[in-house]
């Protein structure tokens, strides 16, 4: 989104000749994006595909600074130093003071490990390369993002990678074969579009987050701005392109979700309807131009890069430590956490990038060199942090302690190979280690997701009449039908263990788990009653007890406090009663159930920590390897299993 150029001369009418006039229907268009985008962030359920909001930037930003690139460089007036001058002067002044405020605060905040995370996320921020650290530490959609407060920049830095290169081949283009640009320009989205298309289900982490899969949503702004001469459209052909353009975008923030495969093709919907509004905008003024022009939508937009900035870790820090509000409902968060974003972004808008952007006030010379100190304080603040190893002194020794395993991982799952979770895939699923069957044991097959992956360090050193074979995918609530999002590998693993394994290979017991949720019973049922036809023994494993924080914070806040009642505060109520649901279920159809919470808790106190004081969950509901023995133990023992 750094190319929404957040001052009025920055909202192009067509690069026709030296003069640009402003547009306020595009900053009308970027605040549809900055909302949708804070509110996928908010969770709002009736937007869940508000992430769609960056590829409308994405869009505008094309437009916007092809539009300048094509028409400077048609006039002979194009400068690649003051482009890139430019480029400072809009980008990294808020970008370097809302890092450094939030160093501050994480100072703080965040328990060493984190800290020393936040710091290199920010040193990957400051060279325009989080894109790169995100894609190899957390995906977009996955439980690690809610633990990244600097995860949306990975938009800054693919933004920044593809203008370090694109207007290099731009002034290359007019120099040797000018008439030929907008065949570069159709080719280059041609290649990138086709990559998306298909990388959105080969690999969709890797093309959610680099540049060369993103690029063809930027080219679309700039093939816009390259027919601005030739594009005349009557007042109704603009009003129903805008309309049509507005209904797509609309479609996409209220229909999609994380299930939704993207980017690819799907992000053609968003993205083309930005487009057309962008495009019936350039002949003239359209009902939805006017509608986007109110002055609510206009000031919103002149913000949207400092609201984009603030507002994501400003809702980290309040999930982390509630910062701003504690015990509010959700509707009360909510609405403070908005109203501080407001507020922190106009502060920002006025005080950090309206200076900088103001050549009068603030000489080139200088905006570059206050860019580059920022860049540099930063890149010294991180390596200060990371040589720190994130100050652990801060704290009492015991809470280090806990904290610690909030970088435990997740390897005792057979990550990559019975467990597959991107960037694996199904391809890389182990049939002959995760699947074959011991002579002289009992064959368990366990099945399911994450939740039924930590249950295999247990199940397989605790049992020691059974073979306990694997079949776990990330996000792969075991039933016959998913959505595809759910996904890919899911997909494939379920169909090939339901329709082809299982009915070829005897199992003496098969178990499975998942993170349950409502929506998930018609599927259960599906699966109980398939099994219960085919003389398939099944043991249902309910809801792992779960916390609104990561047990290791809980436990670490509570030693920090020496107040162990803040412990128990933090269980989440809801999954006991969808366990008492999940047992009348199972027991309708002959399964045997377990109920952790019936296992680990008593009225509204469960088992925290396993033998030597180990948290038994490293986040708010996968267990450790010592809570994985802990629990297996505990079921052994109460004869609930094998």
């Amino acid at each position: 989104m750094v190319g929404a150029l957040n001052r009025p001369n920055s909202n192009l009418q067509a690069p026709t000749s030296g003069h640009l006039s402003y547009r306020p229907d595009i900053d009308g268009l970027r605040a549809i994006a900055v909302i949708a985008v804070l509110g996928y962030h908010l969770q709002v359920s009736w937007i869940p595909g508000g992430f769609v909001g960056v590829d409308i930037f994405f869009v505008i930003s094309g437009y916007l600074i092809g539009s300048n690139i094509i028409s400077q460089s048609s006039n002979n007036e194009f400068s690649l130093a003051r482009f890139y001058i430019g480029r400072v002067r809009r980008i990294i002044p808020a970008l370097v003071v809302t890092i450094i405020c939030f160093f501050l605060l994480s100072y703080l905040v965040l328990f060493p490990q984190e800290y020393t995370n936040f710091a290199y996320s920010a040193l990957y921020a400051a060279l325009s390369m989080s894109n790169i650290y995100f894609l190899n530490h957390s995906g977009y959609f996955g439980a690690l993002a809610s633990t990244q407060p600097l995860l949306h920049t990975w938009s800054l830095a693919v933004e920044e990678q593809f203008y370090v290169i694109f207007p290099l081949c731009i002034v290359v283009m007019f120099r040797f074969a000018p008439r030929m640009l907008n065949w570069f320009i159709i080719l280059l989205w041609i290649g990138s579009f086709g990559w998306s298309a298909y990388g959105a289900f080969a690999n969709p982490d890797a093309t959610f987050y680099l540049a060369p899969t993103r690029a063809w949503e930027l080219l679309s702004g700039t093939l816009i701005a390259n027919q601005s001469q030739s594009s005349k459209f009557s007042v109704s052909t603009r009003n129903v392109l805008a309309m049509l353009g507005l209904a797509m975008i609309a479609f996409s923030i209220f229909v999609y979700s994380f299930e939704t495969p993207f980017p690819g093709a799907t992000a053609l919907l968003p993205c083309l309807g930005a487009a057309f509004v962008i495009a019936a905008g350039q002949s003239g003024v359209s009902l939805v131009g006017k509608l986007l022009s109110l002055k609510p939508a206009v000031f919103l937009g002149l913000i949207s890069y400092s609201l984009y900035l603030w507002h994501w870790p400003i809702i980290f820090f309040q999930q982390t430590d509630s910062i701003l509000v504690s015990g509010a409902s959700r509707l009360t968060t909510r609405l403070i956490i908005i109203s501080c974003s407001l507020i922190v972004a106009t502060l920002s808008w006025h005080f950090v990038e309206k200076p900088f952007r103001n050549r009068t006030r603030m000489p080139s010379s200088t905006a570059l060199f206050g860019g580059l100190f920022g860049l540099g304080s930063l890149v010294v603040l991180a390596l200060m942090v990371i040589s720190a190893t994130g100050f652990p002194r801060r704290f009492s020794p015991l809470a280090v302690a806990y904290a610690s395993y909030l970088d435990y991982g997740q390897a005792h799952f057979r990550e990559g190979k019975c467990f597959i979770v991107t960037p694996h895939t199904f391809s890389n699923f182990d049939r002959e280690a995760c699947l074959a069957h011991e002579d002289g044991r009992k064959n368990y097959l366990l099945l399911g997701d994450s939740h039924a992956a930590q249950l295999w360090y247990g199940l397989s050193r605790l049992l020691p009449g059974v073979h306990v074979l694997q079949a776990t995918a990330a996000g792969c609530v075991p039933e016959f039908s998913h959505a595809y999002r759910v996904a890919d590998s899911c997909t494939l693993l379920m169909n090939y263990i339901l329709t082809n394994y299982l009915v070829d290979n005897h199992v003496d017991q098969l178990l499975i788990a998942a993170r349950w949720s409502e929506r998930d019973i018609p599927g259960l049922k599906k699966i109980l009653a398939w099994a219960n036809q085919r003389g398939i023994p099944v043991t249902v494993f309910g809801p792992m007890t779960e916390y609104d924080l990561a047990l290791p914070r809980v436990l670490a806040y509570a030693a920090e406090e020496q107040d162990w009642r803040i412990t128990d505060s933090h269980l989440m109520k809801s999954n006991a009663r969808l366990d008492e649901s999940l047992q009348a279920i199972a027991e309708r159809f002959g399964a045997r159930y377990i109920s952790f919470y019936k296992l680990l808790c008593s009225a509204d106190r469960c088992s925290k920590t396993a033998s030597g004081g180990v948290p038994l969950e490293f986040d708010t509901d996968h267990l450790t390897k010592e809570g994985s023995l802990f629990v297996v133990q505990r079921l052994v023992a109460s004869k609930q299993l094998p």
